[in-house]
């Protein structure tokens, strides 16, 4: 929608610039005003302090970087390469979408398969108390910071509306949904709020996994989701406890789970070499042993439009953990056999369920980022770094990122492919209206300027870069053009009556007032949402520090380095002709 709007008010803009403009400055220009004295002093005395440092110290500023055009152009280079090192360095951090402070925090509990209902609730009763408990603590106890708790019992709660629906109801799960008082009217921040709230849950026996995180907006997904491949569940868990404890080496990484866990205890039933000599299969084996202890229906019949199905079952109460042991089984032969003679026993823990993904098991391990530790991008980096991938290769399995990275990814492949149609677009318009295919290069070659201005912002007021970072330097891009269009319009006019030092110089000089002007008023539009202090604004921060520092440092940049540029350029031009000549003259 951002570039929906900007077009239309630039459409608006020229509207407004060719036909309603002109009708102001002609009923402007013939009205009179009555003359204020001290404003006519200052304007006047303003206007004289300004020609005067135009025509004195800028000018000589102008013709020192003409003089000295490749050092003006290796000093830009330096600062460009000084911008991108704070981002290499880690000086600038990255942080691909912020979100407002969430007034929602929701908690999932998952007890031990098997887990009694009761036990689940003494679980969340805990975790309730906590929340009580750590708040009190905080902030005194006539505090309001808790507004509303919701407890759910046998689903896991989530912050997203569209989220599905269990298809299931679970014993052993839970979830509780906090709502806080508004993050402009609370003494404490939510992540310390769930920081103190963690100190404060007495885990109960049984527990396997709590976890308490903000409701957040933005792209889907977990900030750290690493998913593994395979065919082996057991592998594909084993590989996934080893991925969680590298995680857990890291600051500012909590609420490491996976999302396959442990089952019931199960019994693996296996036909032995003897009872495959009685005739007996796998499928007649567990066909036999699912009617002895869930039924086997008799008689299907049509009432209305239901069909109803005659089940015929041992009584419930004779169904006990030793029916194994008592159960005979029917041969082919008619004979009947004792399970335990045809068939051997194990053990184990299964899995609750089995997740896949185009045909393949998968398990994802997830755990959320404290914005003001780390980053996802640091986090990530610091996985492959530590062996990921030896992991996979160990268990023989496949790994991918996915959650915000995922996103991140796919949102950087759109931006790069539309900001390249941009320049491509912008190239094609100035090189149609200088009627030159060098000109627009001088001309464009302020965009990366804007990089420096917003590098140097965010390191200076210690925020991170984030997507809106991004999309304000693409938007920044085209009003940092304006001005050296301006520029490269007025040398060319110029250079019709005077030659080219003299054209570039006086053009510098002429354009100074509109450069700067239009830098000033966009800027000082900005500057309120650069200092405002509302929680809910700061996520808008970031574009607001690409836009005021990148366009301020470029428009610097402009009143030197484009008429550097245009210099250096003719100078390539003259070096090519007198090549040129030279083949000429020895042919």
């Amino acid at each position: 929608a951002i570039p929906l709007v900007i077009v239309a008010i630039l459409i608006a803009s020229l509207m407004e610039c060719f036909y309603v403009l002109p009708g102001h400055l002609t009923h402007g220009m013939n009205m009179t005003f009555i003359k204020f004295g001290g404003y006519t002093r200052f304007r006047e005395s303003f206007d004289q302090r300004f020609g005067n440092f135009r025509d004195g110290p800028f000018r000589r500023l102008v013709i020192l970087s003409i003089r000295w055009r490749y050092a003006t152009l290796a000093i830009v280079l330096a600062l460009l390469m000084f911008a991108a090192g704070l981002l290499a360095g880690g000086r600038v951090g990255f942080n691909f979408f912020p979100t407002p402070e969430s007034d929602k925090i929701i908690v999932n509990v998952k007890m031990v398969s098997g887990t009694p209902r009761r036990q689940t609730i003494a679980m969340l009763r805990e975790v309730e108390r906590a929340a009580y408990a750590a708040a009190n603590k905080r902030l005194g106890y006539d505090n309001k910071l808790i507004q509303m708790s919701t407890t759910k019992v046998g689903v896991q709660v989530s912050g997203n509306s569209n989220a599905p629906s269990p298809s299931a109801i679970d014993d052993a799960a839970g979830g509780l949904i906090v709502e806080l008082l508004t993050a402009d009217k609370r003494n404490i921040r939510a992540p310390d709020f769930i920081e103190a709230w963690r100190d404060e849950v007495n885990p109960l026996p049984g527990l396997n996994i709590l976890t308490i995180q903000e409701v957040r907006g933005g792209p889907p997904g977990r900030d750290v989701d690493i998913r593994l491949k395979g065919s082996n569940i057991g592998a594909l868990k084993s590989a996934a406890s080893e991925v969680m404890k590298l995680l857990r080496r890291y600051p500012g990484v909590s609420d490491i789970e996976d999302n396959i866990a442990y089952g019931k205890r199960e019994t693996i039933l296996e036909v032995t070499k003897r009872g495959r000599s009685l005739g007996f299969t796998t499928e007649t084996v567990g066909r036999q042993v699912r009617n002895a202890i869930e039924g086997s229906v008799a008689k299907r019949f049509p009432r209305g439009d239901e069909e109803v199905a005659i089940r015929v079952r041992y009584p419930r109460s004779e169904i006990t953990s030793a029916v194994l042991e008592s159960l005979y089984l029917r041969a082919p032969s008619g004979q009947e056999v004792p399970l335990v003679q045809v068939v051997s026993k194990d053990e184990k823990f299964g899995f609750a369920q089995v997740k896949r993904e185009d045909g393949s098991r998968q398990i994802a391990i997830t755990a959320e980022i404290e914005a003001n530790i780390t980053s996802v991008g640091k986090v990530v980096s610091a996985v492959k770094r530590d062996g990921i991938s030896d992991i996979a290769k160990r268990y023989g399995l496949e790994f991918y990122f996915a959650g915000k990275v995922e996103e991140q990814e796919e949102t950087f492949a759109d931006m790069r492919l539309g900001f390249f149609i941009g320049l491509c677009g912008i190239y094609i318009v100035l090189a149609w209206v200088f009627a030159s295919y060098t000109r627009p290069i001088a001309v464009m070659a302020v965009i990366p300027m804007g990089f420096i201005g917003a590098a140097i912002g965010h390191w200076l007021l210690g925020y991170n870069l984030t997507i809106l970072s991004l999309i304000g330097l693409i938007g920044l891009s085209g009003i940092v053009i304006n001005g050296s269009i301006i520029l490269a319009t007025t040398v060319d006019e110029r250079m019709k009556t005077e030659p080219l030092t003299d054209a570039i110089v006086g053009a510098s000089c002429d354009r100074f007032r509109p450069i700067l002007l239009t830098s000033v008023t966009t800027v000082g539009g900005l500057l309120p949402l650069l200092f405002e202090r509302s929680m809910q604004a700061q996520f808008l921060i970031p574009m607001a520090i690409t836009i005021v520092f990148g366009l301020g440092v470029a428009t610097l940049l402009i009143l030197f380095v484009v008429p550097s540029l245009i210099a250096a350029v003719d100078d390539l031009a003259q070096a090519l002709r007198y090549l040129s000549v030279s083949k000429s003259a020895r042919s």
